[in-house]
């Protein structure tokens, strides 16, 4: 017996799919893969011998039939007497043909191919789609998130079947699960976490406390605001002391204290001591002054550090008469008078002199002689002095040079030159003999021999 077969075709979604194969249900699990290829089979389909008559049969491609009638007739074959459409199809006579009427989910010229149902009814929101031959719908394959619902996938309801979101946080369904919606203040994939405002908020070293969506800043002194941004003015507050300042200048976080001169410290209160560095000198006492100070002197000094010797003979009327010339002393001065001869002397030089011959003013035996104005007088000195009143020994010895490194020694109008030890005589060139014994044997009433001995200078 011959029978029609029906080729069976596998997409790429594997799913329990049953046939009519002779008749009966069965599944594909429960065939050999290898009957797959039945395809290839030849049917008989002239094997009922459709044509009368005596007509031979001709086979097309083993899916149509015509046949060839013999002598004397004639007529058409009733193609549809062999049910060549499938899958349930309504064959229809046509002459020398037939026409099958397919089901919704087949097509073909026999209704052997399935319907593409996934490009008339394509899927939202899925990775692919399959047509199911059984039921001949579409099936859509969703993506994660994502359940399948008639020809669409929809969102799986995360958000109300799990409420997964914390602290007030909005669930928000999205493709593959959920999104939460943090309140301010909370941060976290399910808002269970609250957010540390305290990231760096706080300025100029401020320390900072977190809050529930906020923060609070602890500011240093000199600063104010939220953040501690702001500087305060501290000069507003006056903290500067008004007799010594001289302005008071804003910083970073403080302030400063500009002082006027003779004034110290944080707020220019302190009078500086300027007596501190004892700057009086000679025994000065130092009193002090605003931004200065005063010396007061001890006789002999003046300068406003005592520094300076008083000049009598300058800062005072000049107390030296008679054209004598004052030299200023330590807290005193002397008047040197013009020469003895000029007629004056005394502290002042305002005594006047006598120079008359009446008092011998001529030194080592001058003689005195008055002139004719009767107010001054000369000297007549002897041989070996010299000056106005002969007070002056001539050095003889200027210009002298003794013999054999002798030393010249002055007299009175005349000069002597000592040997050097060891020698004598006029031109110190004799040795002298150091033997004593000799030297005074057989010369007993003799007591000096002319030897040349040192002298004292």
């Amino acid at each position: 017996m011959y029978i029609t077969v029906l080729c069976v075709y596998i997409t790429k979604y594997q799913k329990l799919i049953n046939y009519n194969l002779f008749g009966s249900m069965v599944t594909l699990t429960q065939l050999n893969f290898s009957f797959l290829n039945i395809c290839d089979a030849k049917t008989q389909i002239c094997e009922i011998q459709p044509c009368l008559n005596g007509g031979s049969c001709l086979s097309i491609d083993n899916i149509r039939r015509k046949c060839k009638c013999a002598a004397g007739f004639t007529g058409r074959n009733y193609e549809c007497q062999s049910s060549p459409c499938l899958n349930k199809g309504i064959c229809k006579d046509t002459i020398n043909g037939y026409n099958c009427d397919c089901p919704q989910e087949f097509t073909g010229s026999r209704c052997e191919s399935p319907k593409n149902q996934c490009a008339n009814q394509p899927c939202t929101n899925a990775s692919g789609c399959y047509d199911d031959f059984v039921t001949g719908q579409p099936v859509c394959i969703c993506k994660p998130g994502f359940t399948a619902a008639h020809y669409s996938c929809n969102l799986i309801d995360s958000c109300t079947k799990y409420r997964p979101c914390k602290n007030g946080g909005s669930c928000h369904n999205v493709e593959g699960g959920y999104h939460c919606s943090c309140l301010k203040g909370y941060s976290g994939s399910h808002c269970q976490h609250n957010t540390d405002e305290c990231s760096n908020p706080c300025q100029n070293s401020a320390k900072c406390t977190d809050g529930l969506n906020s923060y609070q800043c602890s500011c240093l002194p000199g600063y104010k605001g939220k953040n501690c941004d702001e500087d305060i003015n501290e000069c507003q507050t006056g903290p500067c002391d008004p007799v010594g300042v001289s302005s008071c200048d804003n910083t970073v976080g403080s302030y400063r204290c500009s002082c006027k001169p003779g004034y110290s410290g944080s707020t220019c209160a302190e009078n500086i001591d300027e007596c501190s560095s004892n700057p009086c000198y000679h025994g000065g006492t130092c009193f002090d002054l605003i931004n200065d100070f005063r010396c007061k002197c001890t006789d002999g000094w003046k300068g406003k550090r005592c520094e300076t010797l008083v000049q009598y003979c300058t800062d005072v009327q000049n107390p030296c008469e008679n054209n004598a010339k004052c030299v200023s002393l330590f807290n005193d001065y002397f008047c040197r008078c013009p020469t003895e001869t000029s007629g004056y002397y005394g502290d002042g030089c305002h005594l006047q002199i006598d120079y008359s011959c009446s008092k011998n003013w001529c030194f080592n035996g001058g003689t005195c002689n008055n002139k004719d104005f009767g107010d001054r007088y000369s000297c007549t000195c002897p041989q070996g002095y010299t000056g106005v009143r002969c007070e002056t020994n001539i050095d003889d010895c200027t210009g002298v040079t003794c013999p054999g490194g002798g030393i010249c020694i002055d007299s009175i109008d005349s000069y002597l030159c000592r040997c050097p030890v060891g020698k004598f005589g006029s031109d110190c060139k004799e040795d002298v003999d150091n033997d004593f014994n000799r030297n005074w044997e057989n010369q007993p009433r003799r007591m000096w021999r002319k030897e040349s001995l040192p002298l004292k200078q």
